[in-house]
C-alpha cells in the first residue's frame, strides 16, 4: 500500500455521539484515512495479511501506545464504533484486521483514481445561465421534533437547559437504551444531575451537553452535593441543599410539563 496521495476528509467526522472527545475522534480518523485505499497485503512479523479495500491491521495495544492513552480506552471505542455499525472487527492471532464500514461513502472511486497522481479530482464545470448549487442532505439518522420518542422527551424536559444538540442527545439515548439501560435509570439520574447543577452557584455554565452526559454513562454518577442528612434546627430536622435543590427541579419539571399540554 503506497503512502504516496490523499483521502478526502469531511469536517463531520470530528463530530460524532460515539465521540467522548477528540482523542476518539483523532482515532477513528487515523482508522479510516490509513485504511488500504485498494486490495493489498501487509507484513507482520513474517506473516502475511490480505487486505481488501476499506481494511486496515492494526494492534490494540500499538494504537494505544501511539496515541499516549490506555489499551482499555482504545478497545472501548473500537467496541463503540462497531455497535454503531462504523467499523467491522476481525481479531487474529497477530492482530486486527478493521473493515470500514461505507467506506465508498468517505472514498469515491475516482477520489482514489486521482489519489494515484497526487492530483486533486478536476471539478466538472456546468453549464447554464446561472450556477446550480445542489444542497447536500444527511439522509441517515434523521430525526425530527415530531418523532421524538415520549421517554426522551420525559428525560429531556429534566435534563438542564444546555446548548447542545435535541437531536444528538436523542441519537445518544436512543443508543443507550437499546443497549439495555432502562428510562427509569437514566431519568432518575437526569434529576440528581439536575438536582446537582442547581444546588452549585456556577453550575449552569458547566452544564453537559446532554449527548456527552448520556455518551459518557453519567447517569450511574452520584452527583451528590452533601452528605445524607441535614443540621437540626430546634430538634427538627431540614432538609440538605441537595435536597431542596432536588425538589425544586421536579417543581420546575412538572410546570413545563403543565403549560407544554396546556399549549396543545
Amino acid at each position: 500500500m503506497s503512502d504516496n496521495g490523499y483521502v478526502l476528509a469531511f469536517r463531520r467526522v470530528w463530530q460524532h455521539p460515539v465521540f467522548r472527545d477528540l482523542l476518539d475522534a483523532g482515532i477513528w480518523n487515523y482508522l479510516y484515512q490509513n485504511a488500504a485505499w485498494r486490495d493489498t497485503r501487509v507484513f507482520t512479523n513474517g506473516t502475511r495479511v490480505e487486505l481488501r479495500r476499506g481494511q486496515i491491521f492494526v494492534s490494540l495495544r500499538g494504537l494505544a501506545e501511539g496515541f499516549c492513552c490506555a489499551e482499555p480506552r482504545v478497545r472501548r471505542l473500537i467496541n463503540d464504533l462497531h455497535a454503531d455499525a462504523m467499523i467491522e472487527v476481525l481479531p487474529t492471532h497477530r492482530g486486527t484486521i478493521i473493515t470500514i464500514c461505507n467506506y465508498e461513502d468517505y472514498q469515491g472511486a475516482q477520489i482514489t483514481a486521482d489519489a494515484l497522481n497526487d492530483t486533486p479530482p478536476t471539478p466538472r464545470p456546468r453549464t447554464g445561465d446561472a450556477p446550480i448549487i445542489k444542497k447536500e442532505t444527511n439522509t441517515t439518522n434523521k430525526i425530527n421534533s415530531s418523532s421524538y420518542l415520549p421517554e426522551f422527551e420525559s428525560f429531556w424536559s429534566t435534563y438542564p437547559k444546555n446548548n447542545g444538540s435535541k437531536k444528538d442527545a436523542a441519537r445518544a439515548y436512543e443508543r443507550v437504551t437499546t443497549k439495555g439501560v432502562t428510562h427509569e435509570t437514566i431519568l432518575d439520574g437526569a434529576r440528581r444531575y439536575a438536582a446537582y447543577i442547581s444546588a452549585k452557584p456556577d453550575g449552569a455554565q458547566f452544564t453537559k451537553h446532554g449527548s456527552a452526559w448520556l455518551n459518557g454513562h453519567f447517569w450511574e454518577s452520584e452527583w451528590s452535593i452533601n452528605p445524607p442528612g441535614g443540621s437540626h434546627v430546634a430538634g427538627h430536622a431540614t432538609k440538605s441543599k441537595f435536597q431542596l435543590a432536588l425538589e425544586a427541579t421536579e417543581r420546575a419539571r412538572t410546570e413545563r410539563e403543565r403549560r407544554a399540554s396546556c399549549e396543545t
